[in-house]
């Protein structure tokens, strides 16, 4: 399983888009691509949890 305190403190903290950052510079840094997939995909989670949801029109008639 692949850690990184920083990455993870950051998601606790609803910081997703820090914590994706921070999940690239993981990967860069790795020399095993079984570790920088798992990175890959923790970014990319970090990213979805990142997007804002479309705001829904309110109708106020």
């Amino acid at each position: 399983m692949l850690h990184d305190h920083l990455a993870e403190c950051l998601e606790k903290k609803g910081l997703y888009r820090r914590a994706a950052e921070r999940w690239a510079k993981v990967m860069v840094q790795l020399s095993d691509d079984q570790k920088r997939k798992v990175a890959a995909q923790k970014r990319a989670e970090c990213l979805r949890k990142a997007r804002r949801t479309p705001v829904s029109p309110v109708n106020l008639t």
